[in-house]
């Protein structure tokens, strides 16, 4: 994976019970998605298990960075919180990196009441995000 390659995980989307696992490539200010696969959330654990195969096969070609976006999520439950924190310990392994962007007030407590916020990096927009993820220069 080369050094502006990332996954873009876009977690809890509206769109019903699926969330969207992106292959994208930043060039510049711009990006570009390369791959798309649509994900069931539920049951939780094969929604888990179904981004791991994903993030596994990401991080054959190199450290594995993601992004989960949170913009379309309002709320977050322990299944959710597990879900990151595996997927967290999944990629850390491999040397890569994740970070969360553009969680609304009420995620953001939550991360805050259980502590992640000291864990994941977390940004305002997915530019920020992507600035920490994937450095210019």
């Amino acid at each position: 994976m080369d050094d502006t390659t990332f996954l873009w995980i876009r977690f809890c989307p509206q769109a019903g019970n699926m969330a969207e696992v992106l292959r994208a490539q930043r060039d510049g200010e711009r990006i570009r998605v390369t791959a798309t696969e649509t994900v069931p959330t539920v049951p939780p654990e094969e929604f888990e298990a179904a981004v791991a195969d994903i993030i596994r096969r990401e991080y054959v070609a190199g450290p594995c960075r993601c992004v989960i976006d949170l913009g379309q999520c309002p709320w977050l439950n322990s299944q959710g919180i597990g879900v990151m924190i595996a997927w967290y310990q999944l990629i850390t392994q491999a040397k890569g990196r994740m970070v969360l962007v553009r969680p609304d007030t009420r995620v953001r407590n939550v991360l805050a009441i259980t502590r992640l916020d000291q864990v994941f990096p977390i940004f305002d927009t997915l530019e920020e995000g992507l600035d920490d993820l994937l450095p210019v220069g």
